[in-house]
């Protein structure tokens, strides 16, 4: 190989890491469901963005919901589900009165006014900007 060839390819491969398209916020939603209801335990959920920050979890948001806690996270997202429960997991080391058993869904969460609605830069979806 040449090394103009070599260079080439050298520039190819950094372009196509550099251009990666940016995950769509449903590629970065989760929904943890709970039993019981997480609504009457929602004021036990202040701090979550905090706890998710000292874990070292991109985590941009959270909603809580009647069905559950929806979490958007801003990176990482095809470990969506395994942030989620680390996240979870922490949660309750710290909060040990929130009597929650949450289960992560590996379903697809669709952002909207319903389930959680975050935007900003760190995804591709139409009309994300804050």
């Amino acid at each position: 190989m040449t090394w103009f060839k070599a260079a080439c390819v050298l520039v190819l491969g950094a372009l196509a890491a550099c251009s990666s398209p940016l995950p769509s916020r449903s590629d970065c939603i989760v929904l943890a469901t709970a039993r019981p209801s997480i609504l009457d335990e929602a004021s036990s959920l202040t701090g979550v963005l905090g706890i998710a920050q000292e874990a070292g979890l991109p985590l941009a948001g959270y909603t809580v919901r009647e069905e559950g806690l929806y979490l958007q996270f801003s990176s990482r997202c095809e470990a969506k589900a395994a942030m989620a429960r680390e996240l979870l997991a922490e949660l309750q080391r710290q909060r040990p009165q929130i009597e929650i058993q949450f289960s992560v869904s590996e379903q697809e969460v669709l952002p909207s006014v319903d389930t959680i609605d975050v935007r900003g830069a760190s995804w591709r979806d139409p009309g994300n900007q804050q």
